[in-house]
């Protein structure tokens, strides 16, 4: 049987029947899913290896728990981020205080997250107004700085996407890509303000 043809979701279901062979070529395919969920977080004092690890973990949870009402990759993702804000939540208990502090580095700011784990004790609404307008005005910078292909490259980088993947969903190659890396880390820093 050629499992590389098959879908995620018949191939969860005879992962969770105990086919070995379909949960490893699963967990290959989650790994993009498990790369962008681990490089939305940073855990100061921590490694990112450890978010990897534990988002790797939910994958395989997702993978035995999955029961077919939802696309199967919404659900790893749904599992994947569980896992990893897990993580981070027992790191913020007392006796890891050094490893509390993490940010999302998430490029979608409405996600559950960081509001939930880290409550500012000094919010201000009109602070809170102004910084929404800054990162509205930014994103609109970042946009209209990067051509189609770049802005394309971006999000599928901090999606997790390896080189090699965005280069095939390209059509570009690996070289390619990281050329155009390159060019999106100078545009972001200029439209940032920011010098290298």
């Amino acid at each position: 049987m050629d499992y590389d043809k098959l879908t995620d979701e018949e191939l969860a279901v005879k992962a969770k029947n105990g086919d070995a062979e379909a949960t490893e070529i699963l967990l290959k395919r989650c790994g993009h899913v498990v790369r962008g969920v681990a490089r939305s977080y940073y855990l100061v004092g921590g490694e990112s290896d450890d978010i990897v690890q534990e988002g790797m973990i939910g994958a395989y949870r997702a993978i035995n728990t999955y029961n077919g009402k939802t696309p199967f990759m919404n659900y790893v993702y749904l599992c994947v981020k569980t896992a990893v804000l897990s993580l981070i939540r027992k790191y913020a208990r007392d006796k890891n205080k050094p490893l509390a502090n993490y940010l999302s580095l998430s490029v979608d700011s409405k996600e559950q997250g960081s509001a939930e784990i880290i409550p500012d004790e000094n919010f201000d609404p009109e602070r809170e107004y102004i910084n929404k307008e800054s990162e509205i005005e930014l994103r609109k910078r970042i946009y209209e700085s990067l051509s189609k292909l770049e802005y394309s490259v971006l999000e599928m980088f901090l999606d997790g996407f390896t080189y090699a993947e965005i280069a095939e969903k390209t059509g570009k190659t690996e070289k390619g890509i990281d050329n155009a890396l390159q060019r999106i880390r100078k545009k972001l820093s200029t439209a940032c303000g920011v010098s290298e």
